[in-house]
């Protein structure tokens, strides 16, 4: 067995102002504490909130308390704006008899000891496709702008500096038999929705087992592209939290059945380590489950909150190696996602090549020389290959060791 992964004092420090904050754990950092570089940390995992909205100025000093207050401050302004967001999107579907529910955001705030402890980003909501005309008009006649094209899955809108993104379908869930299972989860996702008012917003919010359905989605899927933060598991952290015995008789069969449950018992094993979550007896099952997820989240850490340090990930060279197309394909070769990647690329420049695979050769070859001419007329970063093909094989060897989208045979069921 390899050494344990040793993290630096300044993840430490961070870890402990989570556990503080989240649980009310107790903290005395060292004396040497450098303020700035957990701060610059904090700000790369998407945890500034979380991690310094409680930290008293007694043993931070008092010119990088003043700095760390007016981020505070900030970021206090735009996530009120944020939550008001919400409201307006309640009330206008609402009124025009539109179900909607809210998906992460503030619908996980709500698990928080406060709901301004969780730095906010988009307001995603989802609504049933046959409503997606009737919200489409809905938010055009109301002053909301297209800022891309309305795909398959979503649309995303802007309004007053607050993105919104529509979903009309649930972002994460893979193709196939395993993908038509995870649907049949959420065949009640609205009619089970909880009206919540909180002291900033008024909103529909999932049931808690949609609510931890579409963290896991949502966190494998961004997990194996661009990557995720802190704020994934803080999230995933206070919703077990707040389950408590009741997490395993709600989530464990359905999780099993879609082959979700390695992934939220790791995930929850990275959040005992990362923010205080008290540590349960179902959560460690096989010996190398601590392993794999020290593994994980030194794998966060690198990254940071969307690919935020390592712009590799952000630019998709490495998920397209990693996964290809489907979650499912982290099992595969890198060569045989990478081919894969780059064949779907082909299809949606070239449609005709769907129905005749003899072009796919030549799309190879438009595909190299439309990359190397963005590269030289700047429109594309240059690709670092080296450092491409050993992250993505660091990257890929720790998710297959989740499980992603694996049933567990009967047998194995613990």
């Amino acid at each position: 067995m390899s050494d344990p992964i040793l993290f630096t004092d300044t993840q430490n420090t961070l870890f402990c102002m989570l556990a503080s904050t989240l649980f009310d754990r107790s903290f005395t950092p060292s004396e040497d504490t450098d303020w700035m570089d957990v701060l610059r940390e904090a700000n790369a995992q998407t945890v500034i909130p979380t991690v310094f909205y409680h930290a008293r100025g007694s043993f931070i000093p008092e010119d990088h308390m003043a700095e760390i207050k007016k981020i505070l401050r900030g970021g206090v302004m735009r996530d009120m704006l944020i939550h008001n967001a919400h409201t307006a999107i309640h009330t206008l579907m609402t009124q025009n008899g539109i179900p909607y529910v809210m998906l992460k955001g503030a619908a996980s705030a709500c698990y928080y000891p406060q709901t301004f402890l969780r730095s906010m980003g988009d307001v995603d909501f989802y609504v049933p496709s046959e409503y997606r005309e009737a919200a489409i008009d809905l938010l055009r006649e109301h002053g909301f702008e297209e800022s891309s094209g309305n795909e398959a899955l979503h649309g995303t809108w802007i309004r007053r500096g607050v993105r919104f993104e529509l979903h009309y379908d649930l972002p994460g869930i893979p193709d196939g038999p395993i993908g038509e299972s995870v649907r049949d989860l959420f065949g009640d996702l609205t009619q089970e929705s909880i009206l919540t008012k909180t002291d900033s917003a008024t909103f529909f919010r999932p049931s808690p087992l949609h609510h931890g359905l579409i963290l896991l989605l949502h966190t494998q899927q961004h997990l194996l592209c661009e990557g995720i933060g802190l704020r994934h598991i803080c999230d995933w952290s206070v919703f077990v939290k707040a389950m408590g015995d009741g997490f395993t008789p709600l989530l464990r069969e359905p999780l099993e059945r879609v082959g979700l449950w390695r992934f939220a018992r790791i995930l929850s094993l990275v959040a005992v380590k990362a923010t205080g979550l008290p540590e349960e007896e179902w959560m460690t099952v096989e010996p190398d489950d601590r392993k794999t997820a020290e593994g994980l989240l030194a794998d966060i850490l690198d990254g940071g909150n969307f690919g935020f340090k390592d712009t590799d990930r952000s630019r998709v060279y490495e998920s397209q190696l990693i996964s290809g197309q489907s979650p499912e394909d982290v099992k595969r070769s890198r060569v045989g996602n990478g081919f894969s990647s780059v064949n779907r690329w082909v299809r949606d420049k070239w449609p005709a090549a769907r129905k005749c695979p003899l072009l796919l050769p030549f799309g190879w070859i438009y595909f190299l020389f439309h990359r190397l001419f963005g590269v030289m007329t700047g429109k594309k970063k240059r690709l670092r290959v080296k450092d491409t093909l050993q992250n993505s094989r660091k990257r890929q060897r720790i998710y297959r060791r989740l499980g992603l989208f694996q049933p567990e045979e009967p047998s194995k069921r613990h």
